[in-house]
């Protein structure tokens, strides 16, 4: 499928079937969620009949709505012969020249993410080096949405004491409280507004994080893919290769480089108290 920048006219050549000649000509835009861009239009018909079809989708159909840096076009060519109608199509692709967004998609520019990718030697970032820009943004886009699903330490607990006779916690007022337990906050409950207000440290955290997390997804690792699978052996030919008998290994929303970065901001269960 091609590919071509927003914002800008793209041209698409339409070959008629052979031996059909037109009656009728028409067209339309649409873009990847079916939306109409551009209703039915009328194609005047030359005579003799035509070949093929070029139309010109306006620079104006073509553009994307922030933070939308990618999108895809469909062109219906509707033909009208004395047989019958069929309707013909052809999709391309818009793409910004990054398609990543701070904060709406990363948590580094690819530039950035590059740059760091330096400070990291060994296998963990072995196949990163060895990928096309395309493949690296993919792998920090889906990174990215990975991290939001890290639960991360929020505010200080409220302090209570506990009353001795009932054991509840109560309040320096005395009145009894009411404890809801629930998981620290996900990332992707925070606004991603708020994100670049994290403390600066962990946001470095987080970019690290999402540069292993999206070097691991770029990799391959058949041992790793086998245990997380539950696998204890595996026997190819004459050689066979045993794993721990601990079984299928923690799950976790990021890979375990990922998450060792990210460990001093991993938040547990957090109590929040009200009045019973």
């Amino acid at each position: 499928m091609q590919s071509f920048v927003p914002s800008a006219p793209v041209s698409i050549d339409f070959l008629l079937p052979e031996g059909s000649e037109a009656l009728q000509l028409r067209w339309r835009v649409l873009d990847e969620a079916q939306v109409v861009l551009q209703t039915w239009e009328a194609i005047t018909v030359a005579d003799p009949a035509p070949t093929s079809v070029t139309v010109v989708v306006t620079a104006g159909l073509n553009t994307l709505t922030v933070p939308a840096t990618r999108g895809l076009r469909s062109v219906e060519l509707e033909l009208t012969t004395a047989s019958g109608t069929q309707v013909l199509s052809e999709e391309y692709l818009l793409q910004a020249g990054s398609a990543l967004v701070p904060y709406t998609n990363t948590f580094l520019t690819y530039h950035q993410a590059v740059l760091l990718s330096g400070e990291f030697t060994g296998l963990k970032i072995a196949d990163w080096l060895t990928s096309e820009r395309s493949e690296r943004e993919s792998a920090l886009i889906e990174a990215f949405e990975r991290l939001l699903r890290v639960p991360v330490k929020g505010r200080a607990d409220v302090r209570f004491q506990m009353d001795g006779e009932n054991d509840l916690p109560v309040l320096a007022s005395g009145s009894p409280v009411k404890l809801t337990s629930r998981y620290a906050t996900l990332l992707a409950d925070i606004d991603p507004a708020d994100l670049p207000e994290l403390d600066p440290r962990m946001l470095v955290a987080l970019r690290r994080a999402q540069l292993l997390e999206a070097a691991d997804l770029l990799s391959t690792d058949p041992i790793g893919e086998a245990r997380a699978n539950g696998i204890l052996s595996m026997t190819v030919g004459e050689s066979s290769q045993t794993f721990r008998s601990f079984g299928k290994p923690f799950d976790s929303a990021i890979c375990p480089a990922a998450l060792a970065v990210l460990s001093p901001w991993i938040g547990r269960f957090r109590t929040i108290i009200g009045r019973a």
